[in-house]
């Protein structure tokens, strides 16, 4: 028996058909190939893969806003803050500043005294800190400074050690010495030793200046 023969029955007429069918042709069905007005009929719908490509989006932002928090809190490597110039948004101590970058800086080779010293009184150490913290806000108060790094980067709470500069007209000034000759600061002597020779003797001569005054 021939195989029916494949034709879209919208596209013949009455009689055509009838003639067709007492001449014993099958006529099978066949899948119209145009829509209304003439256009091509459009694909049918796969929502299998409309499915699989809303997944698809929902995952990408997820792993986005999961990535951006996680930039966010992440704790910063060595190299993550080039040397350069930055500009200051707060004061937390004498010895600790934080950028406008929301990074905390503590500065090489100095610790704010905390513990009192004999014949001293505990007032006499809160006087010599809030004093200390003011000359930290005078000497930033341009707003920028630039930072220098050490071999050492962080300290153990995950701040920058850096040495702290000011540019102006009265030529470069550093922070770190300012304080020590101040005698408004302890030297670290923890940190000293891991400062590279040059900054560790300027350093430490501040640091006797201070101790005289």
């Amino acid at each position: 028996m021939a195989a029916p023969l494949e034709l879209n029955r919208k596209m013949l007429s009455p009689e055509l058909l009838r003639q067709l069918g007492e001449s014993g042709v099958e006529i099978g069905t066949m899948p119209d190939a145009l829509g209304a007005g003439g256009n091509p009929a459009p694909p049918p719908p796969r929502p299998f893969r409309r499915r699989r490509l809303r997944q698809a989006i929902v995952a990408a932002i997820v792993i986005a806003i999961v990535a951006a928090r996680w930039k966010a809190t992440a704790t910063p490597t060595a190299q993550d803050l080039p040397e350069g110039r930055y500009e200051v948004s707060a004061v937390k101590r004498a010895d600790v500043i934080e950028l406008t970058n929301h990074v905390e800086i503590q500065l090489w080779g100095i610790a704010v005294p905390r513990d009192l010293e004999p014949g001293q009184s505990q007032a006499a150490v809160i006087e010599r800190a809030a004093k200390a913290r003011a000359v930290t806000r005078e000497f930033v108060s341009s707003g920028e400074v630039r930072l220098q790094f050490d071999r050492t980067r962080l300290d153990s709470e995950g701040r920058y050690l850096a040495y702290l500069w000011v540019d102006d007209a009265h030529g470069s000034r550093l922070l770190n010495e300012e304080l020590l000759r101040a005698g408004l600061v302890e030297p670290s002597r923890e940190l000293l030793a891991l400062c590279a020779s040059s900054m560790k003797r300027r350093l430490s001569r501040a640091a006797e200046a201070g101790a005289k005054r």
